[in-house]
């Protein structure tokens, strides 16, 4: 099997394989995908969580789902936030300021 490399492709590099099985020559693209940005974690993801896990225990809130319902957000809302690829919005602070009771300032300390 040979292999000779093809010139890298947004978001991957990219090499080409020619295989020989028999009287068959195959040639098979290779992509190995490299991570963009927004799949990255945010650096304060943590502090995000925090938040979530401390209304989820204060609040005595089994899940995520019955989280976000109780703050009238959406579930992927929840993950998002959870996993780092949101922040907490003006409009999501607002509205656990009225689904709990709590100080905006309170919800930004955790941010």
């Amino acid at each position: 099997m040979s292999t000779s490399p093809v010139s890298p492709a947004i978001g991957g590099a990219h090499n080409l394989r020619s295989i020989r099985t028999g009287s068959y020559q195959v040639e098979v693209s290779l992509c190995v995908s490299m991570p963009t940005d927004r799949r990255k974690r945010s650096i304060n993801s943590g502090e995000k969580m925090k938040l979530l896990d401390y209304l989820k225990e204060t609040y005595e809130i089994k899940n995520d789902r019955q989280l976000a319902i109780r703050i009238g957000v959406s579930m992927p809302t929840i993950s998002k936030i959870r996993n780092g690829h949101n922040g907490v919005s003006a409009e999501t602070k607002i509205a656990i300021h009225k689904a709990f009771d709590m100080p905006i300032a309170e919800i930004e300390e955790f941010l």
